[in-house]
């Protein structure tokens, strides 16, 4: 699924969504446009506690037993990984904090966009073991996708 939001000034902001061997998914997101200054994507957990890897720009929620998520976003050059406040509710009228943060990257050419590619892995025990790779396609607007979890390599192509 690809979908573009262009409500920003001089900037669109297009996702793709890719839900690999019904295990994990994969996040594309581009900052395309001549705007300029922070882009930003966000992600909120369950309640409970989380573990960031500021060296790896991944966090994970930590439940002792279920389900698990782990999120990492691509490293590169300028990126920003910050804790924010996150809240939600199951109950009218009552909120509880929940946590949350966002990857940031500084967009400084008004010619180069702005690409995240996010992983949201599912687990339960052990954390997984995620590399993200990108290189380009055939043409300008294809992409190449290379995942590894856990010593599963997948490569994912696609075309804009």
């Amino acid at each position: 699924m690809i979908v573009e939001n262009g409500s920003y000034k001089n900037l669109t902001h297009r996702r793709a969504v890719f839900f690999v061997d019904k295990r994990y998914f994969v996040i594309v997101d581009d900052a395309i446009g001549t705007g300029t200054g922070n882009i930003d994507i966000h992600f909120q957990l369950a309640p409970g506690d989380a573990v960031f890897n500021y060296d790896n720009f991944s966090v994970h929620s930590n439940f002792s037993e279920g389900w698990n998520d782990f999120v990492q976003t691509l490293k590169q050059d300028g990126l920003e990984l910050s804790k924010e406040e996150g809240w939600v509710s199951f109950e009218y009228k009552k909120k509880e904090p929940r946590p949350a943060f966002r990857f940031r990257l500084k967009k400084e050419s008004k010619v180069k966009p702005i690409r995240f590619v996010t992983i949201v892995v599912p687990y339960k025990k052990e954390e997984p073991k995620v590399n993200i790779g990108i290189r380009e396609g055939k043409d300008i607007n294809s992409r190449i996708l290379q995942i590894n979890v856990n010593g599963m390599k997948e490569n994912i192509e696609y075309s804009l």
